[in-house]
């Protein structure tokens, strides 16, 4: 990662551990292993396969299908778990900033999360982003890429403890969140790129994506 994201990520996570109690920290530590051991990422959607067609609301509800967002040009797709995961905020507000020259390639930027619109659009208006945030209510689109999994009961409960109810911004039922995500499309709607990983803090770098795109695109018109 670049020093900004990496820096701005360590500063988060640095809080955390010194703010919240110890079972609080050894529960996400846990579950990291927990996924890491289940080889998730062995069973998600990998470069050279297509992506399914699909259909999401935006946090107004307007439903909008994934491939009319890449007509004519290359696609983005970032899955975060919400606007309550503060890693999650510090990603999406440094893609913000990559937005334009994500654009000017051109490609378009899709994020994805599970929550209800309205907390997509709260989010949005609270980080003033531009991107195009999409609810996955209940993860549907998540299982198709194969990124979803069950949050422990032990995480629930320390989540719970610290106030944190996931059923308000995701709605009732079964609690799953999607693995951090983020995937290249070109305009076959081929996977060319993919980078899945399964702790909070580890994303694709703005300045790496950028760059992968651009090479990718130049790749292709060769």
């Amino acid at each position: 990662m670049s020093s900004t994201l990496q820096d701005a990520m360590k500063t988060q996570l640095d809080e955390i551990v010194a703010s919240k109690p110890g079972e609080y920290v050894a529960a996400h530590v846990k579950t990291d292993a927990e996924l890491k051991e289940s080889g998730i990422k062995n069973h998600c959607l990998k470069t050279g396969e297509k992506i399914p067609s699909f259909s999401l609301p935006d946090g107004t509800g307007k439903v909008q299908n994934i491939f009319g967002f890449h007509d004519q040009q290359w696609l983005i797709i970032s899955f975060y778990r919400g606007e309550w995961c503060p890693f999650c905020n510090i990603y999406l507000k440094q893609l913000q900033k990559h937005l334009e020259r994500i654009e000017n390639v051109p490609a378009r930027l899709v994020a994805i999360s599970p929550q209800l619109p309205d907390k997509s659009l709260s989010q949005a208006e609270k980080l003033n982003l531009k991107i195009t945030v999409l609810s996955d209510v209940g993860n549907k689109v998540g299982k198709l890429f194969g990124l979803v999994y069950t949050v422990p009961d032990y995480l629930k409960q320390v989540y719970e403890k610290d106030g944190l109810h996931l059923e308000y911004y995701n709605g009732e039922g079964k609690i799953e969140l999607p693995l951090p995500a983020t995937y290249i499309v070109n305009r076959k709607g081929e996977i060319v790129y993919q980078f899945v990983e399964t702790f909070p803090t580890d994303r694709l770098d703005p300045e790496q994506l950028v760059s992968v795109l651009k090479k990718l695109i130049t790749m292709n018109q060769n």
